[in-house]
C-alpha cells in the first residue's frame, strides 16, 4: 500500500484517515491479530494444542495430591486432638463450677425483683437528719450513751481513789443530743476533708465554725476516749462466742435498719475496702502488701 506523505494525510476526511491507518496498521478487531507479538521469533500456541512438559503436573493429579494432602493432616490432627476438658470444675470446697455460662432465655424467677427498690417510702417526705435516725436509731443511741457514760465515771473514780491529793474530777454525763452532734462533727470532718488533720487544727478559729459550736476539743476528746458499745462486764462470756463481741449489738441493729430502709434494684456491685488500721482488735485480718 502506498504511504501519503504528512500533506495528504491531512486533507482526508476523518473516516478517511481511519480507513488508512486500518488499511496501514491491520484491524485490531480481526481475531488473527490478537495473539501478534512484538518479535517475529515468538510464536504462538492455543492453550488447547500446548504440548505439556514431563515436569507439569494435569489439574486433577493437583487436586488428588491436594485431597490426600488434607486427609493427612486430618489423621494426624484427629490423633494428636487432646482429650475434651470436663464440663465442670471442683474447687476445694468441692462446689461444682461450669466452664461455660449458662444460657437461659427468661430470667428465673427466683432472680425476679417483686418489691419496690430505693429508699423506703416512709422516708420520702423526711428531711436528711429525721432519715439518719430511721437507720441510726435512739435506742441505738441510749445503748451508746448508757455504757459510754459507765465506762467514764468507772474511770474517774478509780483515777480520784488512787490520787486523793490531786484535783478530783467531774464527769459531766454524755446526753444523747449531744453525741448526736458527736456524730455530726464525725460526718462534716469527713464531708470536708479535715479527717486526716489533727483535731487541734480542727478546732482553730479558721477552721469550720461547726466543729467549735458543737462542743470544746477537751469534751470531744473525752467521748472519742471513752466510747463504748457494750456492757463491759458482760464482755468476757460473749467474746468466747463472738470476736466482735464489742460492736456486735450495734452492728446488727445498723445492719438491720439499713435493709429496712433502703432496697436495693437489681444493678448491684459489692466492693471491699481495705481499711488501714493500727489499733488492736480480735477481728483484724492482716493483709501483707
Amino acid at each position: 500500500m502506498e504511504e501519503l506523505t504528512e500533506y495528504e494525510f491531512s486533507r482526508l476526511s476523518a473516516s478517511e484517515k481511519e480507513k488508512y491507518l486500518n488499511d496501514l496498521l491491520g484491524d485490531e478487531n480481526d481475531p488473527e491479530n490478537i495473539y501478534l507479538s512484538d518479535s517475529d521469533d515468538d510464536e504462538y500456541f492455543p492453550e488447547d494444542q500446548c504440548p505439556i512438559s514431563d515436569t507439569e503436573e494435569t489439574t486433577e493429579q493437583q487436586l488428588e495430591q491436594s485431597d490426600y494432602e488434607d486427609n493427612q493432616s486430618d489423621d494426624e490432627e484427629v490423633e494428636n486432638e487432646v482429650e475434651p476438658l470436663e464440663e465442670f470444675m471442683l474447687g476445694k470446697d468441692k462446689t461444682a463450677w461450669a466452664r461455660k455460662p449458662f444460657y437461659r432465655h427468661q430470667t428465673a424467677r427466683c432472680n425476679v425483683l417483686r418489691q419496690r427498690s430505693g429508699p423506703h417510702k416512709s422516708t420520702e417526705l423526711l428531711s436528711m437528719s429525721h432519715t439518719f435516725q430511721k437507720i441510726f436509731t435512739a435506742e441505738m443511741v441510749d445503748i451508746i450513751v448508757r455504757h459510754t457514760n459507765a465506762k467514764t465515771i468507772s474511770t474517774y473514780a478509780t483515777y480520784n481513789e488512787d490520787n486523793p491529793d490531786k484535783k478530783q474530777l467531774k464527769w459531766n454525763n454524755l446526753t444523747s443530743q449531744e453525741f448526736r452532734a458527736f456524730l455530726g462533727v464525725l460526718i462534716m470532718s469527713g464531708a470536708n476533708n479535715s479527717n486526716t488533720d489533727h483535731t487541734t487544727e480542727m478546732w482553730r478559729p479558721n477552721s469550720y465554725t461547726l466543729y467549735r459550736a458543737s462542743f470544746g476539743l477537751g469534751r470531744f476528746w473525752n467521748i472519742l476516749r471513752f466510747i463504748r458499745f457494750d456492757n463491759a462486764h458482760t464482755r468476757a462470756d460473749r467474746l468466747k462466742e463472738d470476736k466482735a463481741a464489742p460492736i456486735a449489738d450495734i452492728w446488727t441493729m445498723l445492719n438491720a435498719n439499713l435493709s429496712k430502709m433502703y432496697k436495693p434494684d437489681e444493678c448491684l456491685t459489692v466492693d471491699e475496702q481495705l481499711y488501714p488500721y493500727r489499733g488492736r482488735t480480735r477481728f483484724t485480718q492482716y493483709m501483707p502488701a
